[in-house]
């Protein structure tokens, strides 16, 4: 809704990869014809849930391994830890 290229493409990596569609806003929003989880918020708690979902992801060993290459990485896991 509010990043439209963004969109498009998550839509495309859905229909075509068999990607997980994760949808995180503060309004029920979405397309039926693209399932995926979504997962509310209060307005105002957006760094608190991108605090808790980089924790969770930097648990998982493979993203570990894929995002060591990025820049910045091991700056916002020590951050995070």
């Amino acid at each position: 809704e509010e990043q439209p290229v963004l969109a498009t493409f998550s839509r495309r990596a859905v229909r075509r990869g068999g990607a997980k569609l994760v949808i995180l806003h503060p309004r029920r929003i979405g397309d039926p014809r693209y399932p995926g989880v979504y997962v509310p918020y209060k307005p105002g708690e957006e760094a608190a849930l991108f605090d808790s979902l980089s924790q969770a992801l930097l648990k998982e060993k493979t993203v570990q391994e894929r995002a060591a290459r990025l820049p910045g990485y091991a700056e916002l896991a020590d951050w995070l830890r």
